[in-house]
């Protein structure tokens, strides 16, 4: 645990003990502005608009209940801010919970869950950017693909650099830019969208908007919607970006960790969440829409200005890509080298060859994340937007835990991995054996059901004594 390896330091190199807790949370005292645009970043990927785009654009307003969900659960945070202050990440609270396993476990699953989203992500931009690039005659690369790739890459070396560079306080003044960047961009593509919808007759405005709640069903599924809001009211309870995030400001001032969350959760509501749907609801009319090329569209709407918009919808890409993946980048190191690593190992270093160690780390997790899965993927004639599940099913499986530690009194119990096993097991199983069998509302339910597995397994885990569990119940797992 980082406490102890910076305690252990401190008493012989107190300047380079800073230089990682600096690198790592910017000494823990980051201000409310830095800590709101970083979280902002971590729920403002293209991905992101792009799901509440398609949100308002298939089911209107009613998409906004969905993307509340997700601005609720920074308020749901709010009675555990103190857990924040003494603490280095998820898995370091996890731990001192539940023990090492627990903590290791879930370590395992954000590697996972973090490396998937990053390939993801930039494989989104990549597909967005490539059919808006214009290749010049006799230029070096004809493919607009390849070109694509290359650009995002680029940028993507650009993050890695500046991430390796100046950590999480880089990150935060980044992010603010790239973050207004993007507001701007978005706001100028909702306006043409708006423009063009408001001159539609009254009826089709209102159907737009307020479609039957029947509608929702049709197109989400019971089981659908109850996992998108059961993963939007979770995910910032097992996503270790958001909690490295939080923690980088736990120290500024007292009550900070709470105004923080506060503000967050209202701003991304604002920023984000009610934009892109907006945008999404004032392309109801609009044909030969897909999540994919929703914001092409909108785009689309004015010809003369389609080079310019082109060249804005680019920008927009590449900035939420950088403003997304920074932060993963980050936390992946803090997680690989704070939570996985053993203690005695990284004790025989000096604090300065462990700070390059980390910021190693983040270069080689770059590499996999944004290269080298996404190479495997290719090789194996994978279809990457096939296995998304894995970055949801991964996390989600820790909300049991998190939740028993946060708001439950304390109570250590060396089992409560169990209950992070037995959520991968329900909510893989279930997509695996719902995809085998053509059974969509398996597929659809998954996440619910990780959800429910890892609470109730948490929950038994925590009120039985840990006596019975070892010798009674699972006397193979013990």
């Amino acid at each position: 645990m980082l406490h102890i390896q910076m305690s252990h330091m401190r008493q012989s190199d107190q300047k380079n003990t800073t230089k990682i807790s600096d690198f790592l949370f910017a000494g823990k005292k980051l201000r409310t502005p830095a800590i709101v645009n970083l979280l902002i970043s971590s729920s403002f990927g293209l991905n992101a608009v792009f799901y509440a785009a398609w949100l308002g654009y298939s089911i209107g307003i009613w998409g906004l209940l969905l993307q509340l969900a997700w601005s609720i659960s920074f308020f749901l945070l709010i009675p555990a801010a103190k857990s924040f202050t003494d603490i280095n990440s998820l898995h370091d609270f996890l731990g001192r919970q539940f023990g090492n396993k627990t903590k290791l476990l879930a370590a395992l699953c954000s590697l996972v869950g973090m490396s998937y989203f990053v390939v993801w992500e930039v494989n989104i931009d990549q597909s967005t950017i490539a059919p808006l690039l214009k290749i010049p005659p006799h230029f070096l690369i004809s493919d607009t693909s390849m070109l694509a790739a290359l650009i995002i890459g680029l940028f993507a070396l650009i993050t890695i650099i500046y991430t390796i560079l100046w950590g999480l306080r880089g990150n935060a003044i980044t992010d603010r830019v790239l973050n207004s960047v993007k507001v701007v961009i978005l706001i100028a593509i909702s306006c043409i969208s708006l423009y063009h919808f408001f001159r539609l007759p009254n009826n089709l405005i209102f159907q737009s908007i307020f479609p039957p709640f029947s509608k929702v069903i049709t197109n989400l599924g019971i089981l659908g919607l109850i996992t998108n809001i059961v993963f939007n009211l979770a995910w910032q309870f097992v996503d270790n970006t958001s909690w490295q995030t939080i923690i980088g400001g736990a120290k500024a001032s007292n009550g900070s960790t709470a105004r923080n969350l506060k503000y967050s959760g209202l701003l991304i509501f604002l920023v984000v969440n009610l934009l892109a749907t907006i945008l999404g609801i004032s392309l109801a009319q609009q044909s030969n829409v897909t999540q994919g090329n929703i914001i092409a569209i909108a785009a689309g709407l004015l010809p003369q200005l389609s080079t310019l918009l082109s060249i804005g919808i680019i920008i927009l890409s590449i900035a939420s890509m950088m403003s997304l993946i920074d932060g993963m980048l980050l936390a992946s190191a803090l997680t690989v080298n704070i939570d996985i690593l053993p203690i005695k190992a990284l004790q025989k270093l000096s604090e300065t060859k462990r700070l390059r160690l980390i910021q190693l780390s983040v270069f080689a997790f770059g590499l996999i994340a944004v290269w080298i899965i996404n190479l495997v993927f290719n090789i194996l004639h994978i279809n990457l937007f096939d296995l998304v599940y894995i970055v949801i099913l991964s996390q989600l499986s820790l909300i049991g835990p998190v939740i028993i530690g946060l708001y439950s009194k304390r109570h250590k119990n060396s089992l409560m991995w169990i209950a992070i096993l037995t959520a991968l097991i329900v909510g893989f199983g279930s997509t695996i054996i719902g995809g085998a069998s053509n059974n969509h509302l398996l597929v659809d339910g998954a996440g619910a059901f990780a959800v429910v597995a890892s609470l109730f397994t948490a929950g038994i885990v925590k009120y039985l004594p840990e006596r019975i569990m070892q010798h009674s119940l699972i006397p193979n797992l013990s």
